[in-house]
C-alpha cells in the first residue's frame, strides 16, 4: 500500500498536558504520526517503542543522555536540527539536562516495509542520535508545515514528502546502507538513486554538490564511496550516460549530429565529436552507418 493510500485526514492543535511535557500539535496518516512536542529537564526517562520515531530537535543546544538496549550509550549536547533515529522494539534509558522541543514522526514497521517493495523489502533501522541530516529535517519541517496549515497544497503535496522521506531512510539509515557504508560504498539503492537522478538530467549536467545532496553525504565523501561503488567518478559516469544516450538517438533518428551532441548536454560538435571517438574508438557518422547495416 502506497502512502498515497494512507492520508487520512489533517493535523491539529492539541495542546496536551503529558506533566512534564506538551503536546503541542499532532497530525495523523495510517501507519504514522507526526508530533510536535516540548517538554522540561525529565530524569529516568525508560520504556520501549512500539515504532519506528525519527526526530529533528527544534530547541536550542539540550544536554542529554541515553542508553540503548542496555548497550549503546550517548552522552551529549543536541544542536539545533539534530537528526535522532531510534527503531521500532528499542528499549531505552535516559535523561536531559534542559528543555527540549522535537518534531516526531512514528511509523509503524509495516508501512516502513511495505514502502521498499520496489529496492529489495526488508530492512532494518539503524539507530542514531544527534546526527546532521539537512534533508531529514527539512523534510519533517516542510510535512509539519503543510498540516499544520490545513494541506493547502492538497493531501498530495504532505504524501510526496512522506514517500521522499520513507525512501530516503530506507537508502541512508538501514543495516543495508551501513555495511556498504563501512565497505566505502554506496548502498545498491543509493546509487541507483545517483544514477537515475544523473540519467535525467543529461542535457543540463550535474553538480558533485547536488549529487551529494541526495544522500545527505559530504561532497568529497560522496565522490569517494561512488568512485570505489562503481569504478568512475560521477562525471564519467556522466559522460558515459551521454554517450549511450547519443548512441540511441545516432540508431534509432536522423536527427544531425550537431543536434544530437547538444541535445545530450555536450558543450559543442566538437566536443562531442572528439569524446564520442575516444570512447567509441569511431565517428558518430561511423556508428550511425554501421547501425544501417
Amino acid at each position: 500500500m502506497g502512502v498515497r493510500q494512507r492520508v487520512q485526514g489533517r493535523g491539529q492543535p492539541v495542546g496536551i498536558d503529558r506533566g512534564c511535557g506538551r503536546l503541542l500539535f499532532e497530525a495523523r496518516w495510517e501507519g504514522m504520526l507526526l508530533e510536535h512536542e516540548e517538554a522540561d529537564p525529565m530524569d529516568n526517562v525508560e520504556g520501549g517503542l512500539i515504532r519506528h520515531c525519527v526526530s529533528v530537535n527544534l530547541g536550542g543546544p539540550t544536554r542529554f543522555e541515553m542508553r540503548l538496549h542496555d548497550e549503546r550509550f550517548w552522552s551529549a549536547t543536541a544542536q539545533p536540527l539534530g537528526i535522532s533515529i531510534l527503531p521500532a522494539g528499542a528499549q531505552i534509558k535516559g535523561r536531559t539536562w534542559d528543555p527540549c522541543e522535537a518534531l516526531t514522526l512514528s511509523i509503524d514497521p509495516r508501512h516502513f516495509q511495505n514502502a521498499g517493495e520496489s529496492d529489495g523489502g526488508d530492512r532494518a533501522l539503524v539507530p542514531c542520535c544527534n546526527v546532521s541530516s539537512p534533508l531529514i529535517a527539512q523534510l519533517l519541517l516542510a510535512l509539519h508545515a503543510d498540516a499544520k496549515t490545513g494541506q493547502p497544497e492538497g493531501p498530495g503535496y504532505g504524501e510526496t514528502l512522506l514517500i521522499a522521506l520513507l525512501a530516503h531512510l530506507r537508502q541512508t539509515h538501514t543495516a543495508a546502507a551501513s555495511e556498504a557504508q563501512a565497505e566505502g560504498l554506496l548502498s545498491k539503492a543509493a546509487l541507483e538513486r545517483v544514477k537515475e537522478h544523473i540519467r535525467g538530467r543529461l542535457e543540463s549536467g550535474v553538480s558533485l554538490t547536488a549529487l551529494a545532496a541526495l544522500l545527505d553525504m559530504d561532497p568529497y565523501a560522496f565522490l569517494r564511496a561512488f568512485k570505489r561503488s562503481t569504478g568512475v567518478t560521477p562525471h564519467q559516469y556522466l559522460i558515459r550516460a551521454r554517450i549511450e544516450h547519443a548512441k540511441e538517438m545516432l540508431h534509432l533518428t536522423r536527427l544531425p549530429v550537431t543536434d544530437i551532441a547538444l541535445r545530450c548536454g555536450f558543450a559543442s560538435p566538437s566536443h562531442f565529436a572528439d569524446t564520442f571517438k575516444k570512447v567509441e574508438r569511431r565517428t558518430a557518422l561511423e556508428y550511425r552507418n554501421c547501425c544501417a547495416v
